[in-house]
């Protein structure tokens, strides 16, 4: 028996029910989606964690009361926003950083009560990049909200064009220390080449992750994690190599969709368990021996531990 040939007919026999959500069921309570974590109270979300009362959300963290949002990190009452980040009641706003109240806005800081401006800073009643005072600003809105979407959004892609995507994403009261290249980073310490993370300490070729340390080679909204290489859609685990979808799991090599697990070694669909080879129970004298012998050569015969 080989690790690799019994390792991918495991997986083959697993019946996948989309009706799993995360790994942290009982922390959830929610209806419709999948890869949620430590969340409660969301309809059709995915690849999200540590969020309440949200609907229609994706690839986010931290979010409260949002509404058809993607990328979004500790906003609340956002809905169709994207890449926005400590946002507050947004509307059709994308790439905006601690903004309150404003609508169809991109690539703004710190605005409060904006409408359909581009790559702003520190404003706040202007519409369409031109300041107004207060009365002005609600009477214009007044009259701007009553029109279609699409109309606002295309008025916002026109002034777009004026001001060139260029720069890259960094929080105003997050700045990177040591961490070159990649975009859409927020408060990360010596990290290379991530992207749309957050809260990374010391990792490396990261996508779409957050509160990592250590960790390189890892995706698919990995969360909480240390000492971690080459994985995807893990939460609350440490020293895992080679894995997808595991949760509170503590020195698994090669497994599949484990919760709870430690010691482990080529297993799929596990849960609460410690000491196991492809799905076998061993002792911890022979899981050693096994692990020993599968570092030395990854293509091994393990029939003398292992009964098919």
């Amino acid at each position: 028996m080989k690790l690799l040939e019994e390792y991918q007919r495991l997986i083959n026999n697993m019946p996948h029910s989309r009706a799993e959500f995360g790994f942290s069921q009982a922390d959830n309570t929610t209806n419709f989606g999948d890869y949620i974590f430590r969340s409660t109270n969301i309809y059709w979300g995915f690849d999200s964690a540590q969020s309440n009362n949200c609907c229609y959300l994706f690839d986010s963290a931290l979010d409260k009361d949002c509404i058809d949002c993607s990328r979004c990190v500790k906003c609340e009452g956002c809905y169709e926003s994207v890449d926005c980040y400590k946002c507050y009641e947004t509307f059709f706003c994308d790439d905006c950083d601690r903004c309150i109240e404003c609508y169809f806005c991109s690539r703004c800081k710190n605005c409060k009560n904006c409408f359909g401006c581009v790559f702003l800073e520190n404003k706040q009643y202007c519409i369409f990049n031109k300041q107004y005072s207060k009365e002005e600003y609600e009477q214009k809105v007044k009259e701007l909200l009553k029109k279609q979407s699409e109309e606002n959004s295309k008025r916002l892609a026109e002034l777009s064009v004026n001001y060139p995507f260029y720069y890259i994403r960094q929080s105003i009261d997050s700045s990177n220390v040591n961490t070159p290249y990649g975009n859409y980073i927020y408060k990360s310490i010596n990290s290379y080449y991530c992207f749309d993370s957050s809260n990374l300490i010391s990792c490396g070729y990261i996508y779409d992750s957050d509160f990592l340390e250590n960790c390189w080679d890892c995706c698919g909204r990995s969360y909480k994690c240390v000492d971690c290489y080459e994985c995807i859609d893990i939460a609350d685990s440490n020293n895992c190599f080679y894995c997808d979808n595991l949760s509170k799991c503590v020195n698994l090599y090669l497994c599949y969709w484990c919760y709870n697990c430690q010691d482990c070694l080529g297993c799929v669909d596990l849960k609460d368990k410690q000491y196991c080879v492809l799905n076998r129970q061993l002792d911890k004298e022979k899981y050693e021996k096994v692990r020993r012998l599968i570092n030395e050569d990854i293509n091994a015969d393990l029939s003398e531990y292992i009964k098919s």
